[in-house]
């Protein structure tokens, strides 16, 4: 069974938009940045949502 190409495509999208998001959404937020990089990077959508959840850090 193989992997169509535009799933390939969809999953790089989906990672270097999350790994792009994560740690700007978590500046704003005073989280740590290179955290959320790896986070964005390992996890997609689901790193993504969770810090987009995340309360504000004083």
């Amino acid at each position: 069974m193989e992997i169509s190409p535009v799933f390939t495509i969809l999953g790089i999208i989906n990672t270097v938009i999350s790994t792009i998001a994560c740690p700007i959404i978590a500046g704003y937020k005073n989280r740590s940045i290179v955290g959320w990089i790896f986070g964005g990077l390992f996890l997609g959508l689901i790193g993504l949502i969770i810090v987009a959840c995340l309360p504000r850090k004083d």
